[in-house]
């Protein structure tokens, strides 16, 4: 058994945010964690990699934007198998190995602007997992029931983008 946590962190290029978000997980008794919005470039992501105890698997942030990790506590003896990510910082795929068992990590930080495209490509990287033990996290920007969401401000309407994420997400029995 191990905790997973997903957690938005609005930027870890500050040294002091980047130590307290990292005490923080480490408090949660965090085993996997995904961050989204990191907002770190290739440099950053290494300080993230020398800070956290343990292994680290990130896509970079785009110009400052987006920015995605997955970070494994050390405790959890994990095989880090494969790796994927997208040019943009949007999403990273870590294909693993605990206690003999295969499972894929995919963190995902959805954009906030309509982009159907964004989630066909998601729906084509579920369905191209070769595991069966998937978890999928992150901070998608999509409801998966706009009428449960009390901090909506905003008349649903269904347009391509959240069809598309519904038809992702719908892809694999998750």
């Amino acid at each position: 058994m191990f905790n997973v946590v997903s957690w938005n962190v609005c930027g870890l290029g500050n040294p002091v945010k980047r130590q307290k978000v990292l005490s923080h997980l480490s408090r949660l008794n965090s085993h996997i964690a995904c961050i989204q919005e990191t907002h770190c470039n290739e440099v950053e992501a290494l300080k993230l990699k020398r800070q956290w105890v343990g292994q680290v698997v990130f896509s970079p942030a785009n110009n400052r934007k987006g920015g995605v990790a997955i970070l494994f506590h050390k405790s959890l003896n994990v095989q880090i198998v494969s790796t994927e990510c997208d040019a943009d910082g949007r999403w990273v795929i870590a294909n693993i190995v605990i206690q003999n068992k295969h499972i894929s990590v995919f963190n995902i930080y959805g954009p906030v602007k309509p982009d159907p495209d964004f989630w066909n490509c998601v729906k084509i990287k579920l369905m191209n997992l070769n595991n069966t033990n998937v978890i999928v996290s992150g901070d998608f920007n999509q409801w998966l029931d706009p009428f449960s969401d009390r901090n909506s401000k905003f008349k649903f309407n269904p347009d391509k983008t959240h069809k598309a994420f519904l038809s992702a997400i719908a892809s694999r029995p998750l």
